[in-house]
């Protein structure tokens, strides 16, 4: 058994006319149109499709309040985030608290290091507050780590929870489609059909390639319902096909 390739088909209009399946095709369907559809895939042979449906970018919120001033004790934290590029980075902020302080001007002056961080690109979260220290991630690293919390106590106001499907981040992975390209500023639900196909050596000895195809389309499109619809159809047997037999007859692309 080897494996090929994956193959990457986006779809900016999704519509039922995308996906080719019906008895005459012997169990075979072909997804997308024309110049731009794949190679037909025989269902029997599909061995799962998982759904990743599309997910809103949300940024972390973390909340930080300072221990009661005492002169000389250290307000620290560790920031960790992923930054462009899947660089992990981590940084130190602390301040070691002087006569005559409050808890609202040592949270300044965390504030201003955790300023100066952001402009150096070391991390990307914006503070803010008063007499506490607000750390909001930046769009784009909507996600960090606070932790070696020193004279602070830290709340998880909002957790960061980062986008999948968004355009803009397909767009950035470059990836060779069949067909389209991906768009930014629209979102994608992606199914990734998993598949095997036999194919005869030179020799006309048998033998099986694995292979996945990413399919992404544009979960808000005009015509995505009907488009949903005709790929359970062929998935899953929704229309009692006698040419499909997977053992899905539940499952559908939500």
């Amino acid at each position: 058994m080897s494996s090929i390739q994956p193959q990457y088909l986006v779809l900016n209009a999704p519509a039922g006319a995308d996906v080719t399946y019906s008895a005459s095709t012997k169990g075979y369907m072909t997804l997308g149109q024309g110049a731009n559809a794949t190679s037909p895939i025989k269902v029997l042979n599909i061995t799962s499709a998982p759904l990743q449906g599309y997910v809103a970018e949300t940024l972390q919120v973390t909340t930080l309040t300072p221990a009661a001033f005492v002169a000389g004790n250290v307000y620290q934290l560790t920031i960790g985030q992923m930054i462009r590029g899947g660089v992990v980075n981590t940084v130190n902020v602390e301040y070691t608290a002087a006569a005559g302080d409050t808890v609202t001007t040592i949270c300044d002056a965390l504030r201003s290091i955790v300023t100066t961080l952001t402009a150096a690109g070391q991390i990307h979260v914006t503070p803010s507050g008063g007499a506490t220290l607000i750390l909001t991630a930046e769009t784009g690293n909507p996600v960090f780590v606070v932790s070696t919390i020193s004279n602070l106590t830290a709340v998880a106001t909002t957790p960061g929870v980062a986008a999948i499907g968004k355009g803009a981040d397909l767009v950035a992975q470059g990836f060779q489609s069949i067909s389209e390209v991906p768009v930014a500023g629209t979102n994608y639900d992606l199914v990734i059909i998993n598949y095997s196909n036999e194919v005869n050596d030179l020799n006309t000895i048998a033998r099986t390639q694995v292979a996945q195809l990413f399919l992404y389309f544009n979960e808000a499109g005009a015509s995505v319902a009907a488009f949903r619809t005709a790929l359970n159809t062929a998935l899953f047997n929704a229309t009692g096909d006698a040419y499909l037999q997977l053992k899905k007859t539940a499952a559908t692309i939500a």
